[in-house]
């Protein structure tokens, strides 16, 4: 359990960070915005309007990608198994599955998509160094 919290101590710091220097817009943007072409200008509120800024990187990527490494580490661990390198690979495909709706739902670039996967597969293995491979 201190592994997880660790893991997503390190991917949600790392994504926050990276979220407010980049503050790249997101695909969606204008729609978020509520952008009058009238006025030149977002019309929705300062809170959804920020939220329309904070395409780089993906959260959900990073967290579903620290859950599969974590998962996918102490399951190839135990009694070594041809099932348990399937069992890994179904963790990697949900992740992979919840990435891929931010993109089809236009809340992210693939880049974005790709820095949260990449940030959430180091966490994990930085968190499983940290405890020595223990649960």
């Amino acid at each position: 359990m201190l592994k997880y919290l660790d893991g997503v101590a390190l991917s949600e710091g790392a994504t926050d960070a990276l979220k407010y220097s980049a503050r790249r817009m997101r695909p969606n943007f204008y729609a978020m915005c509520g952008y009058s072409a009238s006025l030149q200008r977002c019309t929705a509120s300062a809170h959804r309007t920020t939220q329309a800024t904070k395409s780089f990187p993906s959260g959900h990527s990073s967290l579903s990608f620290l859950a599969a490494t974590l998962l996918s580490l102490h399951f190839l661990r135990r009694r070594p198994s041809p099932g348990r390198g399937l069992l890994a690979a179904a963790f990697y495909a949900a992740a992979f599955a919840v990435a891929a709706t931010r993109l089809v739902d236009h809340w992210h670039f693939p880049g974005d998509v790709a820095c949260g996967a990449a940030i959430g597969i180091v966490a994990g293995l930085l968190a499983d160094l940290k405890s020595g491979g223990r649960c």
